[in-house]
């Protein structure tokens, strides 16, 4: 329920503190007074638009706050406390329960609790959407929409991957065919890790083996027994028998024994070497067609064999993805028709339970009407399969009106004039109260039109209908605010706007100027007298639940 609204600097509203009862509250005033600026700090503290042009002339920002009361929180505390400023340079900061909180936070917390019916809302009724979301509201198709959205959405996604797999087929084919002639050319290789500089080696060998042969007589002529070996063997025993005179020269005769023995080792690892030298044209030319075939590949797949064997296996595993598509294709082809067959099904379901809410909400709107002064009126709601499934479901709503049962009825937004417009978005919200989850009902002159008797009569609806919930009504109309259980008048003086509870002779007298425009008028203070009456009958015969 809410307890109490106030502003600063809002408008008009230099400061506003009103404070709301249980039941019907009714606000009055003069047109330009200021009601609908109440309505509009409400509005802010439930998440809508912040405006520069709201601030008070001259102000830096216009505050607004709002306090509820709701069930006990996990602190034990049973009132939230909702409050936002709005800067003159358009920029706002919202608190809830005292702590700094987004605009999306605020709407979240507040944006559940009150339900506005503003002046424009009669012609929204018009709109197919607000007809659908309304009928949707009433028929209780929370669960089962969300429900069909998330079979629709999995369906969707699902067949885009599916269109997504068979529009690239044919370039899947090529590259199949590219990968596995790439893999295969690669395979055939038989390549080894270190192969290209083996081969590198081995070729320039084979290629230079006359060559080396020369070398490695020449070598072997120098190093041998006719050379460095020999002259050294000669050498060392010279020096070894001299050391048998002269101990001094014993280290140099064991160094120079040393090399001649090296020298000896060198001379023998050399006649190997060219004794293994020896041409062989055909692994010559083994070697040259081995290293162009890995020539070929390295400049097709890397730089180094290591390379192209990691170009294989890559290939290869995207071949295996790629031919797994065809698998993946043929599971998502049975996922969107066992999705298809899913969503048609609960949306079925879908459009069975609108169509039963339409016929019970239509007769609920009818039983309204001629309390309304639309006696001769029909209502009704016309629910049509769509042409595809949207996130909507698959049906078309209309609601339909006739102000003469004579006549076939048409689409709302078009065969009903302002008047009847607003009296039908009365009688809907009226029919369909009960399914409305917000606690607070807000109606800013939304009886625009109505009059005489029927203004009567929906002064006692709505008071009917705060029997159960707390109804917020700005009026300009006295057959509603007799009903009120609590009347707030709105008046402008020189120092801004004040909000001010009325009762007893100076409601007669409100009531008088709403009646007359005279609040003195004795005939319209009778009237108003009687008008009071009945709205205190109406009270005692329906108390609040």
């Amino acid at each position: 329920m809410l307890l109490e609204l106030r502003a600063r600097d809002l408008g008009i509203l230099t400061e506003a503190c009103v404070a709301f009862a249980p039941g019907l509250n009714v606000i009055t005033g003069e047109t330009g007074a200021g009601k609908t600026l109440l309505m509009t700090s409400l509005a802010l503290l439930t998440g809508a638009r912040a405006e520069s042009r709201l601030v008070a002339a001259g102000s830096e920002a216009a505050y607004v706050e709002a306090v509820w009361e709701r069930a006990p929180d996990d602190e034990g505390e049973t009132e939230l406390i909702a409050a936002r400023r709005i800067g003159a340079d358009g920029r706002s900061r919202c608190w809830v329960d005292g702590r700094l909180a987004p605009v999306s936070v605020l709407a979240e917390t507040c944006g559940p609790l009150v339900e506005v019916h503003g002046q424009g809302a009669g012609f929204a009724l018009a709109d197919p959407r607000v007809q659908l979301e309304l009928l949707d509201a009433f028929a209780g198709t929370g669960e089962m929409l969300a429900s069909y959205r998330r079979a629709l959405s999995e369906l969707r996604a699902s067949a885009a991957e599916l269109e997504a797999i068979e529009s690239s087929e044919r370039e899947r084919i090529r590259e199949i065919e590219f990968l596995s002639f790439q893999v295969s050319e690669i395979d055939r290789a038989r390549l080894r890790p270190g192969e290209d500089e083996e081969v590198a080696h081995a070729l320039a060998r084979l290629e230079n083996v006359e060559r080396l042969a020369a070398d490695a007589a020449q070598a072997l002529a120098l190093v041998g027994t006719e050379g460095a070996s020999g002259a050294l063997s000669e050498a060392a025993k010279l020096l070894g028998a001299a050391a048998a005179l002269d101990p001094s020269v014993a280290e140099v005769a064991d160094r120079v024994t040393a090399l001649a023995a090296e020298a000896s080792e060198a001379g023998r690892d050399v006649r190997a070497w060219a004794e293994g030298l020896e041409a062989d044209p055909e692994a010559l030319e083994d070697l040259r067609d081995r290293s162009a075939a890995i020539a070929a590949l390295k400049r097709k797949h890397g730089a180094t064999v290591e390379e192209v064997l990691a170009a294989a296996e890559d290939a290869r595993a995207r071949l295996l993805r790629l031919e797994g598509a065809a698998d993946q294709a043929t599971e998502l082809r049975g996922r969107v028709a066992s999705l298809t067959t899913e969503v048609e099904a609960i949306g079925g379901e879908l459009s069975q339970r609108r169509r039963e809410g339409a016929v019970r909400l239509a007769e609920l709107v009818n039983e309204e009407l001629p309390a309304l002064a639309l006696g001769s009126a029909r209502f009704e709601i016309a629910v049509e399969p769509g042409q595809e499934h949207t996130e909507r479901g698959h049906d078309r709503v209309a609601f339909l009106f006739t102000s003469d049962r004579r006549r076939p009825p048409g689409p709302l937004g078009k065969v009903a004039s302002g008047g009847e417009l607003s009296r039908a978005m009365i009688a809907l919200t009226l029919a369909s109260a009960a399914t409305q989850a917000a606690p607070v009902l807000v109606f800013d002159e939304a009886d625009a039109g109505v009059g005489g008797a029927a203004a009567l009569e929906l002064g006692r609806r709505l008071a009917q209908l705060a029997r159960t919930r707390q109804v917020v009504v700005v009026s300009h109309l006295p057959q509603i605010a007799a009903f009120a259980d609590r009347h707030l008048v709105v008046s402008r003086h020189d120092g801004g706007v004040a909000v001010r509870e009325v009762h007893g002779e100076e409601r007669v007298g409100e009531l008088s100027r709403m009646l007359a425009g005279l609040g003195t008028s004795e005939t319209a203070r009778a009237h108003a007298s009687e008008l009071l009456e009945l709205g205190r009958a109406a009270g005692a015969a329906n108390p609040r639940a």
